[in-house]
Parts: C-alpha cells; sequence; structure tokens
C-alpha cells in the first residue's frame, strides 16, 4: 500500500512536474528513506574513504617522483605496482558499493511508492529517442543544481590533497616531509564523512528521474 502523502508516481506530467515532484518526495521522505539506506550508506562511505586516503596519502610521492625524475618512470611505476592494483581493486571496489548504495535507496522509492520491482522490458519503452528529450533535461537541471553542491562540499579533500602534493614536493627539494602524525586518519575521516554526504546529496536527482519514468510511462500505457 502506497504510503499516506507520498505522490503517486504512474501519472502524466512534464518534464518540469518530474523534477518538482521528484526534489519534493525526496525531501518530505528523508527520514524513511535514510532508514532503508543508512547502512548501505556507512559501508560505501568506508569504502571510498579507504580508497580515497591511499590516493590522497600514496599518490603525490609517486607523481612527484616522476615529474622529478623522468627519466626513471617506469622505474618508479614498478617501485610502486603493488600500491597501483592496491588502487585499482578499492575503486572498483568503491563503485561496486556505490551501485549497492543506489540501488538500496531505488527500491526504497518503489516501497514508498508501491511499485513492485521493475523489469528492463518496462524500461526500454521509456527510452526511445523520442523521449530522449526529456530525461537530458532532467539529468541537465539536477546537475546545474547539485554539481556546485557537490564541489563546495568536495573543498575539504582538495585541500587535503594540495597539502599532501605540495609536502612531497619540498621533499624532492630537500625539506622534511611537515605532515602531522595524524594525517592518514584526518584524510580518511574526511574523505568518509565527505563521501556520506555526497552519496545523499545525488540521491535527489534519482528521484526526479524516477518520476520522469513514471511520467514517461503513464503517457506511453495511455497511448497503447
Amino acid at each position: 500500500m502506497q504510503k499516506k502523502n507520498v505522490e503517486r508516481l504512474m501519472k502524466e506530467r512534464s518534464a518540469r512536474a518530474s523534477l518538482a515532484a521528484g526534489f519534493r518526495f525526496f525531501m518530505e521522505n528523508l527520514r524513511r528513506i535514510f532508514k532503508s539506506t543508512w547502512l548501505s550508506a556507512v559501508i560505501t562511505a568506508a569504502v571510498c574513504g579507504v580508497a580515497a586516503t591511499v590516493i590522497f596519502i600514496s599518490w603525490p610521492e609517486l607523481m612527484v617522483r616522476i615529474y622529478s625524475d623522468l627519466d626513471h618512470a617506469w622505474q618508479y611505476a614498478a617501485d610502486y605496482r603493488m600500491m597501483l592494483i592496491t588502487v585499482a581493486a578499492l575503486t572498483l571496489l568503491s563503485l561496486a558499493c556505490t551501485l549497492w548504495f543506489y540501488y538500496m535507496g531505488l527500491r526504497a522509492f518503489r516501497q514508498l511508492t508501491d511499485q513492485k520491482a521493475g523489469s528492463i522490458k518496462a524500461l526500454l519503452p521509456t527510452l526511445h529517442p523520442h523521449y530522449w528529450g526529456r530525461w537530458l533535461l532532467v539529468g541537465f537541471v539536477c546537475s546545474l543544481i547539485l554539481i556546485p553542491l557537490l564541489l563546495i562540499t568536495s573543498l575539504p579533500e582538495f585541500i587535503i590533497y594540495e597539502a599532501n602534493w605540495q609536502a612531497h614536493a619540498g621533499v624532492v627539494g630537500g625539506d622534511p616531509l611537515g605532515m602531522p602524525s595524524s594525517i592518514t586518519a584526518l584524510t580518511f575521516v574526511t574523505c568518509t564523512l565527505t563521501s556520506f554526504l555526497q552519496l545523499y546529496l545525488l540521491l535527489p536527482a534519482f528521484a526526479c528521474l524516477y518520476y520522469n519514468y513514471g511520467g514517461i510511462r503513464t503517457y506511453i500505457n495511455k497511448k497503447q
């Protein structure tokens, strides 16, 4: 049974109405969505935090060494091959966890709107070129709203990465590393919290796309 005060998904609506419905649905049901997704968000954020920490701590050191001695770049890359393999593995794991989180978010959307699990066959008609304009418009507007927020919330990560880069550049020039012993823990906490926040910042875009899908499906059903 559809939850009280949740706007019906299967309703013919324009792209603009889909945007409004998606953002309204997310804000009005944030508590229930969070209750269904917090565990996957915590795990995903932790994995992303580990991956970012390895990259932020190790990558500047490798890049500075390569730039300072290009003749031995391949030797440095070989020396750091385990780090590169670890980064690649953690990146893939982070991607898998992120997909899992948004799957849990979509499942929460379906439960709130009383929709059964969809199929590819049901989705394909809504991806017809005739509806590409609607999809692109919804995605574009969501990007205009959310990308600035993602950049702002990423500022602490940018600062930590730049600090690591400058510190390792100084070491090549003969200076001491100059980073506190707690930098690894600080990087992990910062990246984990940022990842957790950004996971939920992107969920409204999925809600808008979800309601856009419902509007297109309703329109297609009425034509048949």
